[in-house]
């Protein structure tokens, strides 16, 4: 059996010796005690990130919409030129 220094600390043989997801959680799972408060920040943070990336995304949109408007002039004026 290898013995990896990144599973220092982890319970349990039969993980290590073949892929056994379900037997590495039954030997190293501890339900949390604690209540809702460190999940606090990581929530602001989260609906933060949530805002500035539709703002973000919005003005690529806009950005689009306005490069896809100059493209079409463009080709207008190219064509009524041609015309000429």
């Amino acid at each position: 059996m290898v013995e990896m220094k990144e599973w220092d600390g982890f319970e349990g043989r039969l993980w290590k010796e073949e892929i056994n997801v379900r037997q590495f959680i039954q030997d190293n799972y501890t339900p949390y005690e604690g209540d809702e408060s460190f999940s606090k920040d990581l929530q602001k943070l989260q609906i933060s990130f949530g805002e500035h990336f539709r703002n973000f995304r919005k003005k690529k949109e806009q950005k689009a919409e306005c490069l896809t408007w100059i493209q079409r002039l463009y080709h207008q004026s190219l064509r009524m030129m041609q015309d000429i």
